[in-house]
């Protein structure tokens, strides 16, 4: 929960980063305070003596801190091969094999009803009229514009997040905006997540909990997990940064059958790795424990 802006989603405006978890060093660069704990856990007695250990450290901060983490964490370079680094971005700084991608925390998680579940199983998608969703900041860049250009007002809905066709559609317009978010992803096949300011999305993971299969708009995307674990290429769609315009060639040519295959697979995994904290820790340490297998 660490990793989630508390203002959100009004990101940026009177945000201070926890003063705890920061320390003044020389005069270029504020170090994160968990460089001296993490240095001094991998230094113990203790970290030496237990060869199969691993030291995961979460790390939601800038990517450059990925790089920094890890050369300072300790001399050894055998040493630091035990530490795996878990981070929503900075995919560059990424240690192939050894760190795993954070999954990123759902702001307003959805829970299915066991009536939408059963409708899942049966292959059933009558109450989910709409193909394509987005609600969103167009802020971040040019390429959410391009994802606004695929609105048609009748089974793709696109909007600004201070847009009002949202609410306007619902029948009931008494609904938040953040109300007709939930509401209209459990009427979608697919949902957006384009990244945001970083390489990640909150809204990856609010369309994961609603089994809405995301489609992910970005070239160097941190999958969460590890490939050890499963593949996201069965319940999401990846739609590369210059291909945008076609996104709804990209949905037409997957086939209803494929769809039902996606979305049961979507929620299986869902319960399994991803309905709460607890299932994200079994998943990383499952991606772990059959990558390190003793």
């Amino acid at each position: 929960e660490g990793c989630v802006e508390k203002n959100y989603p009004h990101y940026g405006v009177n945000f201070m980063r926890n003063g705890d978890m920061y320390r003044r060093h020389g005069r270029e660069h504020n170090i994160p305070y968990m460089l001296d704990v993490v240095s001094e856990i991998m230094a113990s007695r203790w970290f030496h003596m237990a060869k199969g250990a691993r030291l995961l450290v979460f790390q939601c901060d800038q990517t450059k801190r990925l790089t920094l983490l890890r050369r300072s964490s300790s001399n050894d370079k055998e040493t630091r091969r035990r530490m795996s680094i878990l981070p929503l971005s900075g995919q560059t700084a990424m240690a192939q094999g050894q760190d795993v991608g954070l999954l990123p925390p759902a702001i307003q998680r959805y829970t299915l009803t066991p009536e939408d579940e059963e409708q899942i199983a049966l292959c059933n998608e009558s109450n989910r009229p709409l193909t394509f969703f987005f609600r969103g900041n167009y802020r971040t860049d040019l390429q959410r514009a391009k994802i606004a250009a695929l609105h048609n007002g009748k089974d793709v809905l696109v909007e600004d997040v201070k847009g009002t066709q949202f609410l306007e559609w619902m029948e009931d317009n008494t609904t938040t905006s953040q109300e007709a978010f939930i509401k209209l992803g459990t009427l979608s096949k697919f949902g957006g997540a384009p990244r945001g300011d970083r390489r990640f999305s909150y809204r990856f993971s609010e369309l994961l909990s609603m089994a809405t299969i995301p489609v992910v708009y970005v070239d160097d995307w941190i999958w969460p997990f590890g490939p050890e674990l499963f593949s996201w290429k069965n319940i999401s769609v990846h739609v590369p940064m210059n291909q945008i315009e076609g996104t709804l060639e990209f949905l037409n040519n997957i086939t209803d059958e494929r769809r039902c295959e996606m979305r049961q697979e979507l929620l299986r995994l869902f319960h399994k790795y991803m309905a709460n904290d607890t299932m994200v820790i079994r998943g990383i340490i499952e991606t772990l424990e059959r990558r390190f297998p003793h």
